[in-house]
């Protein structure tokens, strides 16, 4: 049984051995840097300033209320009073019609107004004019 016990510390004795040799050779050179590149950096000093907020945004522009102007008679705008967006009070002018239209408009009716009394006085002088309570009856 000596020899297996004088076997074992031999091998031990040569594992110690091998490590101490190793650890007594010299370090292995060290790996050269490989070329470094230089990178260029801007720099700038913090200051102390107050931040902007900027909102854009889409959409539509309304009118708060609408209204729509109908003139009693047609015709040719001559003069426009005022502007859009130009505050108005009921009974004020707005726009000025051309008065040439106005006036042959105003001739034509005249003229068919006579022309309708006239047919009236001729078609009264024939017969006798007829009475409420005959026509209504």
């Amino acid at each position: 049984m000596t020899s297996y016990r004088s076997r074992g510390l031999l091998v031990a004795f040569t594992g110690l051995l091998v490590a101490s040799l190793a650890a007594c050779q010299p370090a292995a050179p060290a790996a050269k840097p490989s070329a470094t590149r230089e990178i260029s950096v801007n720099t700038a000093t913090a200051d102390r300033t107050d931040i902007v907020s900027t909102l854009s945004f889409t959409g539509d522009v309304r009118a708060r209320s609408l209204i729509s102007i109908v003139p009693k008679v047609s015709g040719r705008i001559e003069k426009l009073a005022v502007d859009v967006g130009t505050p108005v009070k009921a009974g004020d002018i707005i726009a000025e019609l051309d008065r040439v239209t106005a006036q042959l408009q105003l001739a034509q009716a005249e003229a068919g107004m006579a022309a309708a009394r006239a047919r009236l006085a001729s078609r009264g002088r024939g017969r006798a004019p007829r009475s409420r309570s005959a026509a209504n009856g």
